[in-house]
């Protein structure tokens, strides 16, 4: 999608950018640590019941992927915020 000749008021400009991809670059798996899977699949399971994620299935193309990077956050009561 290019961007419009002239952008609207109040939008900023940008330029394209090409990004340069080594064809012989092998895929790479990421695991989520043991003690956390469970609770990660619930969090994507529950994702995908309210449609803010949806499965890519082996094989299927898809116009962007990333690693979800999974890490701990300190809990915070409502009492504290």
């Amino acid at each position: 999608m290019r961007p419009p000749a002239t952008p609207p008021d109040g939008w900023t400009t940008y330029e394209t950018h090409g990004v340069m991809v080594d064809p012989d670059t092998e895929p790479v798996t990421y695991h989520t640590p043991a003690p956390w899977q469970n609770d990660v699949k619930a969090g994507l399971d529950q994702d995908g019941r309210l449609g803010i994620l949806e499965p890519v299935h082996i094989g299927e193309p898809v116009t962007w992927c990333h690693r979800m990077v999974v890490c701990t956050k300190k809990l915070v009561s409502l009492a504290e915020q």
